[in-house]
């Protein structure tokens, strides 16, 4: 069992009562039966919400950038404080490192 199923475990025992969001990066790629292919990257207990067509974290990068959008002023701790947020555990989805197996030559291969 890899490290990050085993901090994935022991937050879902520490948290019974969040929820697991897995949040998936833009470079996991589909194969042709429509089913993902990937790694179960770090996951963390985080704050999120979602805004315009986003998901956002309550962390130093999304109060980051929403102060880019919005501006400095703007965005103070109460405000932030003051947004309705869900806690949860965030499993961030990697691309996969495990190697499975190709038998693209075996099936094209065959003549008919």
């Amino acid at each position: 069992m890899s490290d990050n199923i085993k901090n994935l475990v022991r937050l879902i025992n520490e948290n019974p009562d969040l929820s697991v969001i897995p949040m998936v990066g833009q470079d996991i790629v589909a194969d042709y039966t429509g089913e993902w292919v990937a790694d179960v990257g770090v996951a963390e207990v985080l704050e999120l919400c979602i805004y315009g067509e986003r998901v956002m974290f309550k962390n130093k990068k999304g109060i980051q950038m929403l102060k880019l959008e919005l501006g400095s002023e703007t965005v103070t701790e109460e405000f932030v404080d003051s947004l309705d947020w869900m806690k949860a555990i965030v499993v961030h989805i990697e691309t996969p490192t495990v190697k499975l197996p190709d038998n693209t030559e075996k099936i094209y291969g065959k003549e008919q």
